[in-house]
């Protein structure tokens, strides 16, 4: 950090490009003018990832271009001199690099980074320990046999990435048919009665009893009683990205209320 500012402010970014790129490299290959211009970039490439890495922001981009940063100096020598030895400048410095990436505070901003806009956002929400979801901000889906379906963590929803969980209401008299996936799941019941189904096995469930699917397991639970049942289910590993759209395609609640208004 103290180099690049050294750079930046003392020796200037072109006269860091004359004495470090321009006149070294002007009998290579490389063309004069991209001698300057990534001369007069690269200590303000390091200036601005180096502070981003000090104050804790965009911490995933800023290893990035120090790498990049990196990979370009390694070139550098290695064009001059052929048998540039790594240890004294590029193992350290990729040493350093490598900790700072795989620090746990850097893996999470990195995953929860997927464009520019809002990021900063997504960051702060993937730094927080307690997620709380809600039924009235869940995703929906609700089916002709009388269930309705409240995705609430996932992947798509909370910072989940290895479960699935709902909560599930059904009418009386409603159900939910029969279907398998790959993911073993857990039924827990809440609130009613009901005939849940696994494989070829059927039995009474009521509050209080966890029923567990194998992965691949037909299974389904009827609600035969005069009340609304409803359960908690878990499914790991989770869902498809894609199924968690396409499954759970309605608003939340919430919204709906929003759009009444």
């Amino acid at each position: 950090m103290s180099s690049s500012v050294w750079k930046v402010f003392q020796l200037g970014p072109l006269q860091h490009a004359r004495l470090f790129f321009v006149e070294p490299y002007a009998h290579t290959f490389l063309p004069r003018w991209s001698l300057w211009v990534t001369g007069s970039t690269v200590p303000l490439v390091e200036l601005v990832a180096g502070a981003l890495l000090l104050v804790g922001w965009r911490t995933c981009e800023a290893l990035v271009a120090l790498g990049g940063v990196l990979v370009l100096v390694t070139f550098g020598h290695l064009l001059l001199e052929p048998l540039y030895e790594f240890h004294t400048h590029v193992i350290p410095r990729a040493a350093l690099l490598l900790f700072l990436l795989v620090m746990p505070h850097a893996r999470t901003v990195c995953r929860s980074t997927t464009g520019w806009p809002g990021d900063f956002e997504r960051g702060k929400e993937a730094r927080r320990t307690v997620q709380v979801l809600t039924k009235e901000k869940a995703p929906r889906y609700r089916r002709p046999e009388g269930a309705t379906s409240y995705l609430l963590a996932s992947p798509r929803t909370s910072q989940a990435k290895h479960l699935t969980t709902t909560l599930v209401q059904i009418d009386p008299g409603g159900e939910q048919p029969i279907h398998k996936h790959a993911p073993e799941q857990v039924y827990f019941v809440l609130e009613g009665s009901g005939l849940m189904t696994v494989g070829s096995e059927t039995q009474e469930v009521g509050p209080g009893v966890c029923v567990f699917v194998p992965a691949d397991t037909p299974h389904g639970i009827r609600n035969q009683g005069q009340e609304l049942l409803r359960y908690f289910s878990a499914a790991a590993p989770a869902f498809d990205t894609s199924d968690l759209l396409s499954t759970w395609p309605l608003g939340s609640e919430s919204e709906e209320a929003g759009k009444d208004d």
